[in-house]
């Protein structure tokens, strides 16, 4: 145990100077010493992985448990049961900071499969826990700002659709061609289809099926596709009415005067 605290000690003096990657070279001889210490190998193992959050290093690879000091891609290769902190709550599931510190990370790698269930369990297991409550607020608003802003840029990707592009039908389209239309795209994104997807695919999915009912409810009605139909004509004729206008201000006009701009 000697070695241990001293090793340890050196770590934590290479932290306190920002030496980041010296201190996980000692954290990892740490690790080293009494691999079935499973209380202090929890501790050791959270240390390590705010050294390597320090770094910007996460998510880390799975290399069979080793890991790579250099920045690593952004991409599926990388796992997060293979964090520092997921091992430091394998190693002792009553430690909360490691807890803590998984679904901040979660929050920041935008992973956001699971984070609110892991939070709900984590407050069901400390409820009384004033840091644990704050992480849960903090986690949900996380979740629906970015709720939020998917929503968002899947709205912008519809603005300038019309219900006949979402269906994708032409304008003469038939009553029996708008309602085959209909059931293919409501069967491809229904939300019961995309349940294992990503939730931006989700939110997608979500997103694209309220505007294909929306889309039916007006063309798979006569008189209310009439309305739709006029209210497209008056918008293209204004659209090309004001193109007109800027047009005719940018063109070159004779007067009196000889011609202006």
């Amino acid at each position: 145990m000697g070695k241990m605290k001293l090793k340890k000690l050196e770590a934590k003096k290479f932290y306190a100077n920002q030496l980041y990657i010296q201190a996980i070279e000692c954290y990892t001889e740490c690790l080293n010493f009494d691999p079935a210490h499973s209380f202090y190998n929890a501790i050791i193992y959270q240390n390590r992985a705010q050294c390597k959050y320090n770094l910007s290093l996460y998510p880390e690879s799975f290399t069979g448990g080793s890991y790579d000091l250099g920045v690593p891609p952004s991409s599926n290769d990388f796992i997060l049961r293979t964090l520092d902190c997921s091992s430091s709550i394998s190693e002792n599931p009553h430690y909360l900071k490691p807890r803590l510190f998984e679904l901040k990370l979660l929050v920041q790698l935008e992973r956001f499969a699971h984070l609110l269930e892991k939070a709900v369990l984590l407050l069901k297991a400390f409820p009384d826990n004033k840091e644990v409550k704050k992480m849960h607020v903090y986690v949900v608003q996380q979740l629906q700002l970015r709720r939020e802003r998917v929503e968002r840029e899947v709205e912008k990707g519809f603005s300038e659709k019309t219900h006949y592009d979402v269906l994708e039908i032409s304008r003469t389209a038939s009553e029996l061609e708008i309602k085959k239309a209909y059931r293919v795209k409501a069967l491809m994104w229904h939300p019961d289809k995309h349940v294992e997807k990503s939730e931006e695919e989700r939110l997608f999915a979500a997103a694209y099926f309220r505007h294909v009912q929306q889309a039916f409810d007006v063309l798979g009605n006569r008189d209310t596709r009439k309305a739709y139909d006029r209210e497209l004509l008056f918008k293209n004729r204004r659209s090309t009415h004001n193109f007109g206008q800027t047009y005719y201000k940018g063109s070159a006009h004779y007067s009196d005067t000889g011609y202006k701009y």
